[in-house]
């Protein structure tokens, strides 16, 4: 298909006209829209009204495409001087770092959730068990049970939520990263076959 794109420009424009396609809704949604999949909600309705057709899909978001991906990472790669050894990784972390970064900057966050929630449940169970001697010294000022049964249930629903933006954010840029080089080598096996 890439192939053919490359040798006939007017077939990629008679496919547009055909699909009619439509940027995907990942380029333009909100933080919110990303994080509960809402931007996904008027294709999951007109599925259940209907069998989806090629048509109703929207195309990958451009970073995820291979011309958008691919010319990201070889004009990346390009302005690295030839005469280094490891030229890729550095291309690479400067195409699609940002990426990979969005995903390791939650990491903490994460790893906070996770810390503290074992903390709150062994204060939950010492007020269930014995309230008394719980009240002697509460966690952090907590006196109440329902507010430690509320900070167990935020703690594992944060911790939950950010392991998935997490390996979201990662899943995203191993996709871009791996499109770009898929691209990059086949442009230079057509490159060497010409």
């Amino acid at each position: 298909f890439s192939l053919a794109l490359r040798r006939s420009p007017s077939a990629a424009m008679s496919r547009k006209e055909d699909t009619k396609m439509k940027s995907h809704p990942l380029e333009t949604c909100s933080f919110f829209s990303f994080t509960t999949v809402s931007w996904a909600t008027p294709l999951l309705s007109l599925g259940t009204k209907r069998p989806l057709q090629l048509e109703d899909v929207w195309d990958l978001p451009k970073h995820m495409q291979a011309a958008g991906a691919g010319a990201r990472f070889q004009a990346e790669l390009d302005k690295i001087p030839t005469v280094k050894k490891n030229r890729v990784l550095p291309a690479m972390r400067a195409a699609f770092g940002d990426k990979a970064l969005r995903g390791i900057v939650i990491l903490p966050l994460s790893v906070t959730f996770q810390s503290v929630t074992p903390l709150v449940m062994k204060n939950l169970i010492l007020f269930i068990n014995n309230e008394e001697k719980y009240l002697e010294d509460p966690f952090l000022g907590v006196e109440s049970g329902w507010a430690l049964a509320m900070m167990l249930c935020a703690c594992a629903f944060g911790s939950i939520f950010c392991m998935q933006q997490m390996f979201i954010q990662l899943q995203i840029f191993a996709i871009s990263v791996r499109v770009a080089l898929m691209d990059v080598l086949y442009n230079k096996a057509l490159d060497l076959s010409e």
